[in-house]
């Protein structure tokens, strides 16, 4: 809340830090969106992932969200590899087995096109 002024130097008292929320960026690009942008977030959550997923795509007007769990065995922190979900308001979710960040990568880009194609039919 109140940025210090100077470094903090160690004298063994504990510190407390008072945490206050971010902008919702995703919400504020999707309010501004143009009819040829899509706009994409991402989900990073430690339990029931494809509900908050969910909920945050519809809440903030996403065209795809990408899901991870954070946490345990699947989790994509750290790891060259990822278990994903791709969520779009008008599909099922679509799960991504275990697959490298840079296969995740062009899933994403390939959905986005897809989007993009079916806007303009």
């Amino acid at each position: 809340e109140h940025p210090a002024g100077e470094k903090h130097k160690r004298n063994g008292d504990a510190l407390n830090l008072t945490l206050c929320p971010n902008p919702d960026i995703a919400a504020a690009v999707s309010a501004r969106k143009r009819p040829e942008q899509v706009t994409v977030g991402f989900a990073a959550e430690t339990h029931d992932l494809l509900d908050y997923a969910q909920r945050k795509l519809e809440k903030k007007q996403l065209d795809l969200i990408i899901a991870n769990q954070v946490g345990g065995e699947n989790c994509a922190f750290g790891a060259d590899t990822a278990w994903a979900w791709l969520i779009t308001p008008d599909a099922p979710p679509e799960q991504l087995h275990l697959i490298t960040k840079e296969e995740l990568t062009e899933r994403v880009f390939d959905k986005i096109a897809s989007i993009l194609r079916t806007r303009n039919t």
